[in-house]
C-alpha cells in the first residue's frame, strides 16, 4: 500500500509543488487571512479544512468548498470463527490484537486476531446477542452492546489475550433506544455512547446510559445508512463517521459545527460491505457478514500527553507518513496569538516552564494537493503532593486518632475510609467502629495551578479492648443448701457466663449455682467479648459440697405383748436414707 501512495503522490508532485510554491509564498499571512475571513462574512476561501487553516491564490474568485474528499486502499482482511454477522472491531492496544464480534445470537463468537489477519481464536460469549464494539480507554477494558436491551457488558482478556468472560456493568440502563439493531459506538473524548438512526445521532451517558440529546446531521440526498453505520474517530472536525452504503462512501462530521467535512471513498467496489462498520485504531472496517475489511485513514493524528507538570520537557508526535508533506507547526499559547515552530520533522518537543494552555497545529500535504490541519491541546499545571503520617494501631475504646497530612499547595487534604463498618472519619480524624483493618485515603483535588496529587494511603487496624475476671475463692457449702451467685465479674462489666465440670456435684441454672450432691467440682467463669472487647481469659474456682447431717425419727415403739414379733418405724432427714434396727444389740 505504501508504494502505491508514492506512486501516487509521485504523479501528483507537480500540482502539489505549485500548490505549495503558492502555500509556502502565503503561509506568513495565513493568521491575517484567517482573521480576515471571519471578518467579512462575504469573502470565501478555496478549501474548508479541519481547523480552518486555508490556501489562498489571488486574482481567483473565492468559490467555498464545503468538504474534502480522499481515497484510501485495503490494508486489513479478517475473517471470524462464526461466517456470517460478522459486526463490529475493537482494537486492544495493551496486546496490539483485534477483537471481532459476530451478532445474532448469544452463541456466536467474540474472535482474537493479529493484525495480519491470522485468526489466533474465537470464543463463544455467556450471555449477550452483541452489536456494538469498542476499547474504552479510561477503563481499559474491550467493551460489548447488546441487541435490543440496555445490556452493556466489559469483556475481559485472559493472560493468553482470548476472551475469558463478560461481566455487565452495574448502574448502567439504557434510556429510550429507539432501534433494537443498532450498533452504537464509543465517543471516548466525551465518555458517551452514540447512535445513528434516520440522519439524527443520539447521545447517552456511558457512566449510567441516561439519554443526553440529539444531532441532527445533513445527510446527502441519494445516501442510504444502516443503524449500525456509525464510528466515533476523536479526529479534530472529523469526529462522527457515518457509513453510505450506496455510495460506498464515508461521511465524516464535525462535532462542533455538525457539517460535514469529509468524504471518505475506496479504491475498489464495494458495495456488498454494508453489514457492520467500524472505526478503531486509525482504521475503518466495513463488513459483509463474512469478512471485516480494513482501510486505514491516513488522516493525520497529535498524540502525546495532554497533562503536563509545570518544568517537564515532552513531546507532540505526528503520525503522518511523509515528513516532507509537513507544511507547519504552530503553537499557540493560551488566548495569545499562533507563532509558528521550526519543522524539524513529525515531533516537537516544547518545555512547559507555566501553568497555561498549550494548543499545537500542524498542517500538511494530504494525497499530494489536499491541505488538512489537526490541533491538540496541552494543559501544564504543577505537580501536586501529598505527605501522610503513618497511622498507630487502635483499639475500640481508644479516642479518635487525629490524621495527620498535608499537600505541597496548600490545599485541603480529603480523607475517606475503605471500610465504614470499621473505622469512619469524623473531622478529620480515625472513629473506630468495629474490629478489623482499612485503608485510610488522603486526597487532594486538581485546581488551577495544580494537578490532583496522586492518593496517599495508611492501613489503620481497630483491635479488641481487653477485659480481666475477678473471680474469688467460692465457700464451702453443704448439701441442701440454696443455689448462690458464683459473684465473678470482669471489667468490661459484660455478662459473665459459667460452667461445672461435674453436674453431679453442681450444674449451673439461670447463672447460680445449683448444689446437686456432696464432692468437689470446679467452676469455670467466662466472657466471651463483643464488637468492642476481646474474649477474656477463663478462670475458675474449685467447689467443695459437704454431706449434711442427717436425722432419724423413730416410731411404733409402745406394743402389747401377745406372743408375736413386733416392727419398730424410721423416718429420716433427708428422707428415704436406708436405717438398720438393732434391739439390745440384735438385729
Amino acid at each position: 500500500m505504501k508504494t502505491k501512495r508514492l506512486l501516487k503522490k509521485q504523479r501528483t508532485l507537480t500540482v502539489a509543488l505549485l500548490r505549495r510554491i503558492m502555500l509556502v509564498t502565503l503561509l506568513l499571512n495565513m493568521s491575517q487571512i484567517s482573521t480576515w475571513a471571519k471578518e467579512d462574512p462575504t469573502n470565501s476561501i478555496t478549501k474548508v479544512h479541519a481547523t480552518n487553516l486555508t490556501a489562498v491564490q489571488p486574482s481567483v474568485e473565492f468559490v467555498p468548498i464545503t468538504y474534502n474528499e480522499v481515497t484510501l486502499s485495503r490494508t486489513h482482511s479478517f475473517n471470524s470463527f462464526y461466517t456470517l454477522n460478522l459486526l463490529g472491531v475493537a482494537f486492544m492496544p495493551d496486546n496490539g490484537l483485534y477483537y471481532v464480534s459476530s451478532g445474532g445470537s448469544s452463541s456466536y463468537v467474540i474472535s482474537t486476531i493479529h493484525e495480519d489477519g491470522t485468526l489466533i481464536a474465537g470464543t463463544p460469549a455467556s450471555s449477550i446477542d452483541k452489536r456494538g464494539i469498542w476499547y474504552n480507554p479510561t477503563t481499559g477494558n474491550i467493551e460489548i452492546q447488546g441487541y435490543a436491551s440496555s445490556y452493556l457488558a466489559t469483556v475481559t482478556i485472559g493472560s493468553d489475550s482470548l476472551v475469558a468472560s463478560e461481566t455487565q456493568i452495574p448502574g448502567f440502563v439504557l434510556e429510550t433506544m429507539v432501534n433494537s439493531q443498532s450498533a452504537f459506538a464509543f465517543d471516548f473524548d466525551d465518555y458517551e455512547l452514540i447512535q445513528y438512526n434516520s440522519g439524527t445521532i443520539r447521545r447517552y451517558s456511558r457512566a449510567d446510559g441516561s439519554f443526553l440529546g440529539t444531532i441532527d446531521l445533513t445527510i446527502p440526498s441519494g445516501s442510504s445508512i444502516a443503524s449500525s453505520s456509525i464510528g466515533y474517530t476523536g479526529i479534530l472536525n472529523q469526529e462522527y463517521a457515518i457509513f453510505d452504503k450506496t455510495n460506498s462512501r464515508i461521511l465524516m462530521y464535525s462535532k462542533a459545527s455538525h457539517a460535514l467535512t469529509q468524504v471518505v471513498k475506496f479504491d475498489e467496489p464495494i458495495s456488498i460491505w454494508d453489514y457492520g462498520f467500524s472505526y478503531t485504531d486509525g482504521v475503518f472496517f466495513l463488513s459483509n457478514g463474512a469478512t471485516a475489511v480494513g482501510f486505514r485513514y491516513i488522516s493525520d493524528k497529535l498524540s502525546g500527553n495532554q497533562k503536563v507538570n509545570v518544568g517537564a520537557t515532552d513531546s507532540i508526535i505526528s503520525s503522518i507518513e511523509y515528513a516532507d508533506s509537513i507544511i507547519s507547526w504552530e503553537l499557540k499559547k493560551g488566548e495569545e496569538e499562533w507563532t509558528t515552530l521550526p519543522v524539524t520533522g513529525t515531533t516537537i518537543t516544547h518545555l512547559y516552564d507555566e501553568v497555561n494552555q498549550w494548543t499545537f497545529r500542524i498542517s500538511y500535504f494530504f494525497e499530494g494537493d489536499t491541505m488538512l490541519s489537526n490541533e491538540v491541546t496541552v494543559q501544564s499545571k504543577y505537580a501536586q503532593t501529598i505527605t501522610f503520617d503513618s497511622l498507630v494501631e487502635m483499639a475500640m475504646t481508644d479516642e479518635d486518632q487525629t490524621l495527620i497530612a498535608s499537600a505541597n499547595s496548600g490545599s485541603d487534604i480529603i480523607y475517606s475510609s475503605s471500610n465504614e463498618s470499621i473505622a469512619t472519619i469524623v473531622t478529620g480524624k480515625v472513629h473506630p467502629v468495629g474490629v478489623g483493618s482499612c485503608t485510610i485515603t488522603a486526597s487532594a483535588a486538581e485546581n488551577q495551578l495544580y494537578w490532583a496529587a496522586e492518593d496517599q494511603t495508611h492501613e489503620v487496624t481497630i483491635k479488641s479492648q481487653g477485659q480481666t475476671i475477678t473471680f474469688n475463692a467460692l465457700s464451702s457449702k453443704i448439701f441442701g443448701d440454696a443455689d448462690f451467685e458464683p459473684g465473678a465479674t470482669t471489667t468490661s462489666n459484660l455478662v459473665m457466663s459459667y460452667s461445672s465440670s461435674d453436674n453431679s456435684v453442681a450444674t449451673i441454672v439461670e447463672g447460680k449455682i445449683h448444689i446437686t450432691g456432696a464432692g468437689t467440682c470446679t467452676i469455670y467463669a467466662d466472657q466471651q467479648g463483643n464488637t468492642t472487647y476481646a474474649a477474656a481469659k477463663q478462670v475458675s474456682q474449685e467447689l467443695t459440697v459437704n454431706k449434711a447431717d442427717a436425722t432419724i425419727t423413730l416410731g411404733s415403739l409402745s406394743a402389747t405383748y401377745d406372743g408375736d414379733a413386733k416392727t419398730a418405724s424410721a423416718t429420716t432427714n433427708p428422707a428415704d436414707l436406708n436405717v438398720d434396727f438393732t434391739y439390745d444389740g440384735s438385729s
